[in-house]
């Protein structure tokens, strides 16, 4: 029996500690488990025992066991609402090209912030930018000469999910909303058409390999996220596995039922690098004692009541908040609204929340999505002329050049053209001037 196991036996002489989930799934059905924190131990590289505990219990079980023997995990089952959390990790060998290693962090914060905040603060400074998310982000980290590994939890959330595998769902519909327009987008060193179809997210990650190096060093202007993240940034999430092919330094494999995340400040079995708070992403400016970081940590101690959840009906992503399930609130402000993932998500491929314990790798990158079957080649004869003419439009001003990002046909009326703008050509002719931020789409009726 491990010593954590011991211990606490003699900590919580009533304490049962179970060797299957179901078993302790039972012992929380027949009692209140509001506010109970599952837990799982590592007892060798094959086997975990379970318990679960007030916070009062956790925070005495830290305080009574040495690091090296706490090989603890949160469990979270489908019945937890859940903090919104990332694993984020690469192999440095594998990776040598990254010479900036806080890049991909820096970038993943900035997009979490704007995809689970509604009302967005407008920091123009990114130091200033990144102190004011790390607010709200806990970010713990586990990195050896090996390998770069972050934690990233939403600890004092603005928003909630019902579940770890409904988060799991967001998490890929905003990666693959990134990717999508990776791909669509159009500037002096990235170019390439997409055959209407429906892809994975595999998929994208093959079709971007041979172009990795050029969005890395190339794309440093070209704006994924108009204002808060550029495709050079988020190129600095897509790595390469020890097997050399590309990935994804967001881990999507831990939105499983039951997963288990390993707690703050503690080891896996055999390892000797316990996760601890970033010094390079400081929380909340470090004003938290080491037990209110235990708390903050904690995915399934929820002490917020009236912030909205997320949850999935239908197969649809659907936002509210937890006391007033009939009433949604307003979640449109963010850069990537629920509509806009709804809209990508082929529902033959969603993961319900009836799936069985395990989902793997594999299988999540089988969740498909459908590219809308209206993205036009800006190069076919019959609208050459008019990408011509749009091109010498939005390079006319020196001070304001920009770039076709896409041309899509009308949904309704096909004779219609959309040329989506990026980069600083942003003229209104509304307000007679370039917009600061907001940017524009020319549109051209092809037959008159």
């Amino acid at each position: 029996m491990a010593l954590i196991a011991k211990l606490i036996r003699s900590l919580f002489t009533n304490k049962v500690v179970s060797c299957r989930i179901k078993d302790l799934i039972d012992q929380l059905s027949n009692r209140n488990s509001k506010n109970m924190i599952c837990i799982s131990m590592e007892i060798d590289n094959n086997s975990r025992q379970f318990s679960y505990f007030t916070l009062d219990e956790l925070i005495i079980l830290y305080q009574h066991s040495s690091v090296i023997e706490r090989c603890l995990y949160e469990l979270m089952t489908p019945e937890n609402q859940v903090k919104a959390y990332i694993d984020y990790e690469y192999y440095i060998d594998s990776n040598l090209d990254i010479k900036i290693c806080h890049t991909g962090p820096i970038c993943l914060l900035k997009m979490s912030y704007y995809s689970l905040n509604s009302q967005i603060h407008n920091v123009q400074q990114n130091t200033d930018q990144i102190t004011h998310i790390l607010e709200q982000f806990l970010i713990l980290e586990a990195s050896t000469c090996e390998k770069i590994s972050y934690h990233f939890i939403h600890a004092n959330p603005s928003i909630l999910f019902e579940n770890n595998i409904t988060l799991g769902l967001f998490i890929k519909g905003v990666i693959y909303y990134s990717l999508w327009l990776i791909i669509q987008h159009k500037c002096s060193s990235f170019n390439i058409n997409l055959p209407s179809q429906t892809y994975t997210i595999s998929d994208l990650l093959i079709l971007l390999t041979p172009y990795l190096n050029t969005l890395r060093t190339c794309c440093i202007k070209c704006e994924l996220y108009i204002g808060y993240v550029t495709i050079a940034e988020f190129a600095h999430l897509l790595v390469f596995n020890k097997d050399n092919r590309l990935t994804l330094a967001v881990d999507l494999s831990v939105y499983c039922k039951n997963q288990q995340f390993r707690l703050f400040d503690s080891v896996k079995i055999g390892k000797a690098n316990p996760l601890h708070q970033s010094i390079n992403f400081p929380f909340n400016n470090a004003k938290l004692s080491y037990f209110d970081v235990l708390r903050k940590s904690l995915l399934t101690y929820i002490e917020m009541i009236d912030i909205p959840i997320i949850y999935l009906k239908n197969n649809q992503f659907i936002h509210t908040y937890i006391d007033i399930i009939n009433s949604p609130s307003m979640f449109n402000n963010n850069f990537i609204d629920l509509n806009k993932l709804n809209s990508l998500i082929n529902t033959n491929f969603m993961f319900s929340l009836g799936t069985t314990s395990t989902t793997n790798t594999s299988k999540i990158n089988m969740s498909s999505f459908t590219i809308p079957p209206m993205i036009v080649n800006s190069t076919q004869p019959e609208i050459e002329q008019f990408t011509l003419f749009v091109n010498k439009l939005i390079q006319a001003n020196q001070l304001h050049q920009g770039y076709i990002r896409s041309c899509v046909r009308g949904n309704r009326n096909t004779d219609i053209v959309f040329y989506n703008i990026g980069g600083n050509y942003r003229f209104c002719p509304r307000k007679g001037t370039h917009h600061q931020r907001n940017t524009i789409a020319i549109l051209i009726d092809t037959k008159n």
